[in-house]
């Protein structure tokens, strides 16, 4: 099984939505070259300052809750994690590229603790005194010591429940603490800069003689705890030398371990960021035996059984864990330090465990999985000094490099499944299984479980991470530093398909004798009810509980189930995601039909089916599957739990239909054009009378591939390529422009073949690139009569690219022809080449993956509502979304619903940093080192060939498609591009920081902000409007009432053409265009337009003969001219004779609405001086 765990897995994400990325504003950036020393080779610095890896308000580790299932195991070898190559340490001269960006994100990561060290000693020497000076009094029984208590001082004790009764048998004490320790990752200097504020953990050991022999048992430990607690939050909050607030908190959500947390004040100077400071309570080891507190054992027991063990009573491993946590801390703390002393690479190891736990959304808290910086430091403590039982050797060696220490722990984790096989270190002792499912990692010396707060499906959802990471880094693949630790993985609406929420109050807590207990349980049975009724709909479900806060040291602790909700995060599976029927048994099966009954109750019901077979099914009426979904869970949570509990489950909706109303995810609306193309196919095999036999017919359109965003307008004519290659033949001619009218010459005669075999066929030869005699300049329009769907064919001649490269290498062209021969070549190489091969390999990704056409649908509509659609061709878009789906780390598997995909996507194109790194897809997942090596060799070259991107700014290469260039060779330009990417920025910080309150209409709808002027079209000018013209001139109003009205793919067509002709106006001047326009190209209502720098300056520039758009004379500007003062004076005279101009901008926008006369309602100038509206 190659380690990896078998069983379904239920994963769950943080609590708390991730920091913003960098600024949402997205305005043009004309000087995208100035940042193309890009610090990306740097490593890890340049990453750290995009939002990714940002700062977070957490103790010690973010607070987000991670969850998980599973008890898989694997026969590999947990105690040989390593494989021989990583056996030694290199080198620094061999040390890998990995290696050094590692090196170099902890030295980024770490603080300088010198500069503040003074500082936090002398604020810990202070907390010491004041708590050496607290007045002691001797042990009081409960009842007279809070008595007391409560009338010395308006502090409350912060008693863990059940409470303890005023008939309580013991006593309530408090004397000095015997020690006083700084603990955590303040004293490993393992600390880092991400967190807005710094922590330190001080740890208070209460003296021995405050406990008897059997406190361990029913709460009274923590009850003594607690009352010491309440003791030093009044002893502190009593003096004066300590400027600072007070609060109460839960160590790590632990309801059983309340801490005290001093939050200096914001006036004290003294540090650089917010200081605070946790006091944790622990006592010496012997205090109670060890023994007494092993996982198996009971400690909470019935009062007329309170001091007799029973054998029958269930095990609280929690309860018992919880004490050994206080005895164990200070011992667990030494351990660090001996292996920071003793190992060179366990302090970076450390660092680099806790950004890859952060980046995932685990941390120490019970919310957060139960495991962070502390148990993974100790981890690899024990690790490097324990031996495993009878071994008498560590599990890794002291000579490790940091890296080996990081991936040689990751690999254990997901080795070894210590649910199923605890392991126990630093003795040999009986076997021990694990009494609640959870993992017990069991530290023999100080008989306690480190992994106590995992959660059986926080584990599981850990050892998936660990297996994910180690096989993302054996691929060797260009982002492994980055998807490993740089990528937030834990934001809940990229990492989850579909998300519930329900209040905790209605699910009727269990009672229990554990606090936590209550809440586990209930967690499991909720998972374990779902994950039945769900089926294999789901390849996941994650519980997402809420975490606990501080509170004022006047008020009564919190209950974890108070207002809280807890949210369901799924991820589906796309195979039967829209399954409406779910089969049971077959009647002959009395006793599993039974059980079916039982668990559906009045919903199931006996059916025959159309294979003959009769079963126990459920019928559910809803069809999308997220309406699916709620109406399940739904179901399942009123049936199995409370009524209400049914009834306030909520669906978190990001409203798709709000920004598509009738956006199916399935791709089944688009197999209309599929079989089409097959007919198609079909009726030109069977031609006869051809000069020539069709070898191949090969589809060359998104249409074809089922990823086409034009499936929203069924009453719009929609047209695919086809290219069609004829059978070798030395008759054909060698001219370009001979070949050009050959292929005239037999798209006529194969359209007159074809109505003359298809009755129902129509088919018309249209012209294009009539300026040209070497590009392709024609197509047969074929249209059959029952279908909206227009086929465009165009032939293929092999022998053209040789041509053509003949010509260009000639020594007797101009520059000019040259220049037309090189777009001729590359028209070919797009038409003929690329574009079938991308669309077949794109039919092969969407079969392979039922939500890539969806999501690709979706992206290229946000890319249209963005206005970038006339920069992008569609083969770039997909490219961007498969890229999702088959390199999808740092996530555990590709996306499963469509705004998954595209917040992925636009999480990926946020981060990517085109100018120094190209992308590469690899369909095929099986392109080698040298092939990357060779298209890394070609951007290279690119680079160096256009160091200011003005010919490709984008590199984007794929296993069929080495080139990089054939998608992006002039367009987009650098600007648009950098455009792309702030709006991406945007759109992820928007997904952020509005987490599960999101509407997905915030990411489609576009700013108009950033824009000079907008040309609002016409109303029936606008794609998918019927509305018919209302012109001011009659005859054309009597034609449209005639029913002559635009169809909508000509309506398309006019608008393109009139953007191509103000483009071709204003767009093109030596690389610095007059204006830039925008469209969306599904839905535009207006032209958006930005004005170039040129056109932008106010100084004016040095006139010149063809200029090519409207000008205005003007004069230097006093500040230019002083600027200019110390030139040579004949130079200055010389340069003031020189007639200068500014672009007449209100000239242009008024050829802009005559050229395009009755289609432009308005143009609305939004940046400028003078007039706002011109009509």
């Amino acid at each position: 099984m190659d380690g990896r765990p078998s069983k379904k897995r239920r994963l769950s994400p943080p609590s708390e939505t991730l920091a913003n990325g960098s600024g949402s504003e997205a305005s043009f950036d004309f000087d995208t070259e100035a940042n193309h020393s890009s610090q990306r080779q740097n490593g890890s610095a340049a990453s750290l300052t995009n939002g990714s890896l940002s700062q977070t308000n957490s103790a010690d580790e973010d607070k987000s809750c991670v969850s998980d299932s599973g008890d898989g195991d694997s026969d590999g070898s947990a105690e040989e994690p390593l494989s021989e190559e990583d056996s030694h340490p290199l080198p620094d001269s061999l040390r890998s590229t990995f290696q050094m960006q590692c090196d170099e994100l902890v030295d980024n990561i770490s603080p300088q603790h010198i500069t503040e060290e003074r500082r936090v000693q002398k604020l810990i020497a202070t907390i010491k005194r004041v708590l050496e000076q607290a007045p002691a009094h001797k042990p009081l029984p409960v009842a007279q010591a809070t008595s007391r208590f409560s009338r010395s001082h308006k502090v409350k004790i912060p008693f863990s429940r059940p409470r303890p009764s005023g008939e309580a048998k013991y006593q309530l004490g408090y004397s000095k603490p015997v020690d006083t320790t700084v603990v955590g990752s303040h004293a490993l200097r393992t600390s880092v800069t991400l967190e807005k504020k710094r922590y330190v953990d001080l740890a208070v050991a209460m003296p021995p003689d405050l406990f008897s022999e059997k406190d361990y048992l029913n709460h009274r430990y923590f009850h003594k705890r607690s009352y010491y607690l309440a003791c030093i939050a009044a002893a502190i909050e009593n003096s004066h030398e300590i400027d600072c607030k007070l609060f109460y908190e839960f160590e790590h959500g632990n309801q059983l371990k309340p801490v005290l947390r001093l939050q200096m004040s914001k006036d004290d100077q003294d540090f650089e960021v917010k200081l605070e400071v946790r006091v944790i309570l622990a006592f010496p080891e012997n205090t109670f035996p060890g023994q007494k507190l092993l996982p198996h054992r009971n400690c909470v027991r019935p009062k007329d059984r309170d001091d007799k063990e029973d054998t029958q009573l269930p095990p609280t491993p929690f309860y018992n864990a919880s004490i050994r946590s206080d005895a164990s801390i200070i011992a667990l703390q030494s351990l660090c330090q001996t292996a920071r002393s003793t190992c060179p690479g366990y302090r970076k190891a450390c660092l680099l465990g806790r950004v890859w736990l952060r980046q995932r959304g685990f941390s120490s808290s019970i919310q957060g999985g139960g495991i962070g910086n502390f148990e993974w430091s100790a981890m690899l403590a024990l690790f490097l000094l324990r031996n495993i039982g009878a071994d008498t050797r560590p599990l890794l060696m002291q000579s490790y490099s940091s890296v080996q220490l990081f991936r040689a722990l990751l690999q254990f984790l997901f080795n070894r499944n210590l649910v199923n096989r605890p392991l126990i270190l630093g003795a040999t002792m009986k076997e021990l299984t694990s009494p609640d499912g959870g993992p017990i990692l069991l530290d023999a010396a100080n008989s306690f479980n480190l992994l106590f707060k995992m959660s059986p499906w926080s584990y599981d959802l850990l050892r998936w991470e660990a297996y994910a990471t180690t096989k993302n880094l054996q691929s060797k693949s260009a982002g492994q530093f980055d998807e490993t630790f740089i990528v937030k993985v834990d934001d809940q609406l990229m990492r989850f398909d579909f998300l519930f929420r329900m209040p905790l109050k209605q699910l009727g807590l269990l009672k229990s004798v554990d606090v936590e207990d209550g809440l586990r349980e209930k967690t499991n049975r909720v998972l374990e009810v779902l994950s039945k009724g769900l089926g294999n709909r789901v390849k996941s479900i994650v519980p997402i509980l809420p975490p606990s806060k501080p509170w004022n040291l006047q008020v009564e602790p919190p209950t974890m189930f108070g207002d809280g909700f807890m949210t369901i995060g799924v991820t589906g599976d796309v195979a039967n995601i829209f399954r409406t029927v779910d089969r049971g048994p077959y009647a002959e099966e009395k006793a599993e039909g039974e059980e079916f009954r039982k668990f559906w109750g009045q919903k199931s019901e006996l059916r025959r089916f159309k294979d003959g077979q009769i079963q126990e099914a459920v019928v559910w009426t809803s069809s999308r599957p997220l309406d699916l979904f709620q109406e399940i869970v739904t179901f399942l949570m009123r049936t199995h739990f409370v009524e209400q509990a049914g009834q306030t489950v909520q669906a978190v909706d990001p409203n798709l239909e709000y920004v598509w109303p009738g956006f199916n995810p399935s791709s089944g609306s688009l197999e209309a054009p599929q079989e089409q193309y097959k007919s198609l196919e079909r009726d030109l095999r069977r031609l006869e009378g051809l000069p020539l036999h069709i070898s191949r017919i090969r589809p060359a359109h998104p249409l074809l591939s089922c990823d086409a965003i034009e499936d929203n307008y069924p009453h719009s004519r929609k047209s695919a390529d086809v290219v069609i290659d004829f059978e070798g033949s030395a008759r054909w001619p060698e001219d370009l422009t001979a070949i050009q009218m050959t292929k005239i010459a037999f798209l006529v005669r194969v359209g007159e073949l074809l109505e003359q075999s298809v009755p129902t066929v129509r088919a018309r030869v249209g012209l294009e690139n009539e300026t040209s005699n070497v590009v392709y300049n024609a197509f047969l329009e074929v249209q059959y009569a029952s279908s909206d769907i227009s086929f465009h064919l165009r032939i293929h001649h092999e022998h053209e690219k040789r041509l053509t490269d003949g010509l260009l290498n000639s020594k007797f062209i101009s520059p000019a022809e040259r220049q037309v021969a090189a777009a001729a070549l590359a028209y070919n190489k797009r038409t003929f080449e690329k574009r079938p091969i991308h669309t077949q390999a794109m039919q092969i990704m969407c079969a392979r993956h039922p939500m890539l056409s969806p999501t690709i649908r979706l992206t290229k509509r946000w890319f249209n509502t963005q206005l970038l659609g006339l920069y992008f061709p569609a083969e770039l878009i997909e490219i961007f979304v498969v890229r999702s789906f088959i390199h999808h780390q740092p996530w555990l598997s590709p996306p499963s619903s469509p705004v998954t995909g595209l917040f992925r996507t636009l999480l990926f194109l946020s981060m990517w940093d085109w100018q120094t790194d190209p992308l590469v897809v690899d369909f095929s997942l099986a392109m080698t080192s040298e092939d990357h090596k060779a298209i890394n060799t070609r951007f290279d070259a690119w680079r160096k060939l256009d160091p200011h991107l003005n010919r490709v700014a984008m590199f984007v290469a794929t296993n069929f498609d080495g080139d990089g260039s054939t998608w992006t060779e002039f367009r987009p330009s650098k600007t648009i591009t950098a455009r792309m990417t702030a709006l991406a920025k945007a759109a992820v910080n928007a997904v952020r920081s509005r987490g599960l309150d999101l509407r997905l209409g915030v990411l489609f709808k576009p700013s108009l902000k950033d824009y000079d002027f907008v040309i609002h079209l016409q109303s029936h000018f606008v794609p998918g409007n019927r509305t018919a013209s209302k012109s001011k001139y009659k005859n054309l109003r009597q034609s449209s009432a005639s029913g002559a009205s635009i169809d909508g793919s000509d309506r398309e067509t006019i608008v393109h053409g009139y953007i191509a002709e103000l483009q071709s106006l204003y767009g093109n001047d030596d690389g610095d265009p007059t204006m830039m326009l925008f469209y969306d190209t599904a839905r535009g209502r207006y032209i958006a337009g930005v004005w170039g720098p040129h056109a932008s300056t106010t100084n004016g520039k040095k006139w010149k003969i063809n200029l090519g758009c409207s000008t205005v004379p003007t004069s230097k500007t006093s500040a230019e001219a002083q600027h200019n003062g110390n030139e040579d004076r004949q130079e200055q005279e010389q340069d003031n004779l020189q007639a200068r101009y500014v672009v007449n901008k209100p000239a242009i926008l008024a050829e802009a609405a005559r050229l395009g006369s009755d289609m432009i309602q308005s143009v609305q100038v939004l940046k400028a001086d003078d007039t706002a509206w011109l009509a």
